[in-house]
C-alpha cells in the first residue's frame, strides 16, 4: 500500500485531500504546516509521495520542499497553491519546481489531475529537479 503525506494549513481542504487519497487506496498522514510534515517524515519511513501547499504558517512549502529534497531525496513532491500575499500561484509553482517538486498544481484543481500527477510521480515518469 502506498502512503501519502498531505500538507495544507486549510483544515477542510487537507481533510478532503486525505479522504480522496484514502478512497484511492492510500494510507495517509496529514500535517498543518511544513515543520509538522518533517516530523512525520522522520518517524514514518513509509511515505511514498508528499503533496504540499506552498503558503502556510510556521514552515512554508518552499522550506518543506528544500528540506525534504535534502533529507529524503527519493520522495516525490507535488506542490499545490492558489498563490499568496507575496507570490502569484504561477510564480510559486515555478519556484517549487526549481526547488525539486516533480509536479505542480494550481488550486483549484480536480482530483483527476492530482492523481494523474501522483501516479506519474510514483511511476518515476517525472524526475525530481535539483534544487
Amino acid at each position: 500500500m502506498n502512503t501519502a503525506l498531505v500538507v495544507d494549513d486549510d483544515d477542510s481542504f487537507r481533510e478532503m485531500l486525505a479522504l480522496a487519497f484514502r478512497v484511492e487506496g492510500f494510507e495517509v498522514h496529514a500535517a498543518q504546516h511544513g515543520r509538522a510534515a518533517l516530523d512525520i517524515l522522520k518517524t514514518q519511513r513509509n511515505v511514498n509521495v508528499l503533496v504540499t501547499d506552498i503558503t502556510m504558517p510556521v514552515m512554508d512549502g518552499f522550506e518543506l520542499i528544500r528540506a525534504t529534497r535534502k533529507a529524503f531525496p527519493h520522495i516525490p513532491i507535488i506542490a499545490i497553491t492558489a498563490g499568496g500575499a507575496h507570490y502569484t500561484a504561477f510564480d510559486s509553482l515555478k519556484v517549487s519546481e526549481a526547488l525539486g517538486a516533480c509536479a505542480t498544481l494550481q488550486k483549484p484543481f480536480n482530483l483527476d489531475e492530482l492523481f494523474t500527477a501522483v501516479r506519474n510521480a510514483l511511476a518515476g515518469n517525472q524526475e525530481p529537479r535539483e534544487g
